[in-house]
């Protein structure tokens, strides 16, 4: 029984490898147990802090840092200093930051499947800094009445792909952006076109006709046309005879 415990006990901590990543969290090295008997692993942040997480969250993903994440993203702290603020913790445009953020990096945030479930991500320079995108927005042509926008809807939070642009504005680039979920997966229309090779305007135009996945995927050579079967020969022949 006791080899068998001993078994259990080695799976579940050769299930987090030195090295791997949770987040902000880096795992270090196996530190015992809590109180309650879960396996706890010794990791750094990126802060520079270190924390011993239970196993179970860093798998689940429920804890990715000691506790800076909290600062990192709704107080708009810069690592690694996470209670530096910069004077601008309750601006409007420390709200933005933290929004993107927030649909970027946070799984329980509404709008992750459109951005971070995507695969779109902030870049270094804002991510681990938000005064750096502070100085990029004052130096962009940020005004209180503009909001910022990706011009590559499919690309990440940079600044060579980043601008400010009035509300009006972002509302129809939102409207013209069409997402849909198939097979788990969710893209733009213009990238479902493009996994299986059809003309976005084709794909558009199918889509508001009401076509759904599968057949919304189809190449044209493999549609077939909807319309009703003619009547055979014999047929109108009869019809015609008996007027």
């Amino acid at each position: 029984m006791a080899n068998h415990h001993l078994f259990l006990l080695n799976a579940t901590i050769n299930r987090i490898k030195k090295g791997e990543r949770f987040g902000r969290l880096t795992a270090v090295k196996f530190s015992g147990r809590n109180n309650s008997g879960n396996i706890l692993w010794e990791c750094i942040c990126d802060c520079g802090k270190i924390a011993h997480i239970t196993s179970s969250s860093l798998l689940a993903e429920n804890q990715l840092s000691c506790g800076c994440i909290r600062w990192y993203l709704y107080d708009f702290a810069p690592h690694p200093s996470p209670r530096k603020t910069h004077g601008r913790s309750k601006t409007r445009i420390a709200r933005i930051y933290g929004a993107m953020m927030e649909r970027c990096y946070r799984k329980k945030n509404d709008n992750f499947q459109y951005y971070g479930g995507r695969g779109i991500k902030v870049c270094k320079e804002w991510r681990d800094d938000n005064k750096s995108f502070f100085n990029w927005a004052d130096s962009s042509g940020y005004a209180d009445n503009l909001t910022i926008d990706r011009k590559d809807t499919n690309g990440n939070y940079e600044p060579e792909n980043c601008r400010w642009i009035t509300q009006a504005e972002q509302s129809r680039n939102t409207r013209n952006v069409i997402f849909l979920t198939h097979e788990g997966r969710t893209l733009c229309l213009s990238e479902w076109a493009r996994e299986f090779g059809i003309d976005p305007t084709t794909m558009a135009h199918r889509f508001r006709s009401g076509w759904k996945p599968p057949r919304l995927f189809l190449p044209k050579n493999q549609i077939k046309r909807e319309c009703k079967p003619r009547p055979k020969r014999s047929a109108l022949v009869r019809l015609r005879s008996a007027t």
